[in-house]
């Protein structure tokens, strides 16, 4: 699954953590991976067991974003 549908988590590139949201036993963070073309991902998170678990992720939607570079 993350060969076909996230390869670009295999390439060891950087990754930068922007906002974060927490509610209760849940919470969602935005990473972005690379640096010249990144991909930002937003992670959602569970809190289990004492520690936090990754509960899925999905590409970040951010309108702003796609305003800028699409000018």
């Amino acid at each position: 699954m993350i060969q076909s549908g996230f390869p670009f988590l295999l390439t060891g590139e950087p990754a930068a953590f922007g906002r974060c949201r927490i509610v209760e036993d849940t919470a969602t963070i935005e990473v972005r991976f690379g640096q010249n073309s990144p991909t930002t991902l937003v992670y959602f998170l569970i809190w289990w067991d004492d520690q936090w678990w990754i509960d899925g992720a999905s590409p970040a939607v951010d309108s702003l974003t796609d305003k800028v570079e699409s000018s």
